[in-house]
């Protein structure tokens, strides 16, 4: 079975497992907070996919480690023994990740990447109003400053990047005079 079939069928599990016991926003919390943390650590990735060394309780233990002060909840907790049991453990990350997109569906909440040149404290306001007013959805904006894009913006949402960078139009122009000059000579 393929790995986007494997997280896909367990996420939508999972959702509706935790729908069933109505915890589903404690349960998104702890995701996200264990997925940020799994973002920055590919050493956490691969004890929490090891089978074989790493037992189930070190497993809980690293995860609320990470999550201090909270306790695993149960529900993370029986998904991680269940991918355990079915060998399964490897796709942790994917099937969290699809979780956190497939509750956010479900929720009207629309997750926005913005970054910027230089600090803007009047756009991610402006974006969350606009998301608000042509989709109807709640908007989650991560924003960062990064100097490197030199001006304009970037945004992600939904698998889509526009990108309106001073960076990539000097780039995409570099690369442009780069190619007409090879035909002229």
């Amino acid at each position: 079975m393929s790995n986007g079939m494997i997280s896909y069928r367990y996420a939508h599990a999972f959702l509706d497992y935790v729908h069933s016991l109505g915890t589903e926003e404690t349960v998104y919390a702890q995701v996200r907070v264990i997925l940020r943390v799994m973002g920055r650590s590919r050493e956490l990735c691969a004890h929490l996919a090891d089978c074989r060394t790493v037992s189930h309780e070190d497993k809980v233990k690293l995860l609320e480690t990470v999550i201090f002060p909270e306790k695993l909840t149960p529900e993370v907790d029986n998904l991680l023994s269940l991918l355990e049991k079915n060998g399964r453990a490897e796709h942790l990350r994917m099937i969290l990740l699809d979780f956190l997109n497939y509750y956010r569906e479900e929720k009207g909440i629309l997750a926005v990447n913005i970054v910027t040149a230089a600090q803007d404290d009047k756009l991610v306001p402006l974006v969350e109003q606009i998301v608000k007013e042509e989709g109807g959805q709640q908007a989650l904006i991560r924003y960062r400053v990064e100097p490197d894009i030199i001006g304009g913006f970037l945004v992600e949402s939904w698998g889509y990047r526009y990108d309106a960078t001073v960076r990539t139009a000097l780039e995409t122009m570099r690369k442009k005079l780069i190619n007409k000059n090879k035909r002229i000579v």
